[in-house]
């Protein structure tokens, strides 16, 4: 009689591991920054600064130009593991390009709302600031000071 309850039992515990498989919580994002792109064109350079959650872009100074530009984001939507993520400091150090000129990016958390993305130059800039059309993205066009034509995209 025991050995038919210790069978039992075992052939009671392997059935529950055979059907249940692991249990998989949410992911944990652990970086908001994702990738950058910079495609260097003869009039402009195009930057692409990728997020691993939606951001949607509310404003951005200095308007025009500057050896810094600070981007204002509103994190849409985000998930428990995302809001954690958010009041984190990351920096990425860019693809070189000429014409960006990038030194460094910073993205710069904060619990109330003021999430930035900050640029730093090499020298002083022209450029324009446009949401991404995936909403996980930034899309800066840097011209050259002597650039009479406009940035292609």
């Amino acid at each position: 009689m025991k050995n038919s309850n210790l069978i039992s039992f075992i052939a009671l515990v392997g059935l529950t591991f055979l059907f249940t498989g692991p249990v998989h919580g949410q992911p944990t994002l652990r970086e908001v920054l994702d990738e950058t792109q910079i495609i260097d064109k003869p009039e402009c350079a195009v930057i692409t600064v990728g997020f691993n959650l939606r951001v949607r872009y509310k404003k951005h100074f200095p308007f025009k130009s500057g050896e810094e530009l600070r981007i204002q984001l509103e994190p849409i939507a985000l998930t428990p593991s995302e809001k954690e993520a958010i009041t984190q400091e990351e920096s990425i150090i860019p693809p070189e390009s000429e014409i960006a000129a990038i030194d460094q990016i910073i993205y710069e958390g904060g619990e109330n709302g003021d999430q930035f993305l900050t640029i730093f130059f090499k020298h002083p800039v022209s450029y324009t600031v446009q949401q991404g059309s995936d909403f996980r993205s930034i899309v800066i066009k840097v011209f050259l000071p002597s650039t009479t034509t406009p940035c292609s995209p």
